[in-house]
Parts: C-alpha cells; sequence; structure tokens
C-alpha cells in the first residue's frame, strides 16, 4: 500500500495540507469578486473557484474547520471518508465513498 500512496503523491503532486492529509490544488479562475460584492464574512476579495486533490492516508485525519465558502468533496479511490458537519445547531454525518448501497455518496457539497 506504501508503494500506492507514494506513487499518487508523486504523480499527484501533492503536498502536506496544514488541516491534516495531502493535497495539490489544481484549479483556481482567473476571475475574481471584489471584497465590497461580498458578504462580510469575507475580508478580501475571491476567485470565483478553485478545485484542490485532497488526499488522507491511514489514520490522518482532517482537522475541524470553518468554511466560508461551499467545498465539494469527490471520493476517487479507497476508503470511506466520514464527514463530520456542524451548522451551528444540527450536526450530521455524511460517508463520502463508492458503495451505494450503504448510503455513501461518491460526490458531496458542503
Amino acid at each position: 500500500m506504501q508503494n500506492e500512496v507514494n506513487f499518487i503523491i508523486k504523480k499527484l503532486k501533492l503536498i502536506p495540507h496544514p488541516e491534516g492529509g495531502f493535497y495539490n490544488e489544481i484549479y483556481r479562475s482567473t476571475d475574481t469578486i471584489d471584497k465590497q460584492s461580498l458578504p462580510p464574512k469575507y475580508g478580501s476579495t475571491r476567485n470565483f473557484s478553485t478545485s484542490i486533490y485532497f488526499m488522507l492516508v491511514g489514520e490522518q485525519v482532517s482537522l475541524f474547520h470553518r468554511l466560508k465558502s461551499d467545498e465539494v468533496w469527490h471520493h476517487y479511490k479507497g476508503s470511506t471518508i466520514l464527514l463530520h458537519c456542524f451548522d451551528g445547531k444540527n450536526y450530521s454525518l455524511i460517508k463520502i465513498g463508492d458503495l451505494l448501497e450503504f448510503d455513501e455518496h461518491p460526490q458531496f457539497v458542503i
């Protein structure tokens, strides 16, 4: 398994992510929305869209963090990801994976 992990890291040019796992930004739109046109929660100009590859290995976790923008999670390979979501009042557990018969989602938007 470690050989496959090393291959994926090298092939996708992944680097350690500050919240856990590995990532590589693969897209950042050149168009932006200026700060004045955005809600106050955004402290600066924002790109229309960005996309990253993200990988957790073994027992790695992604640390809890607040989102200012939507995130789209895609599952390509490996074990199920258990995504714990809080909206300030409610908790939900989302299973991201390819086992549809076990209520997993191959793609999920937060």
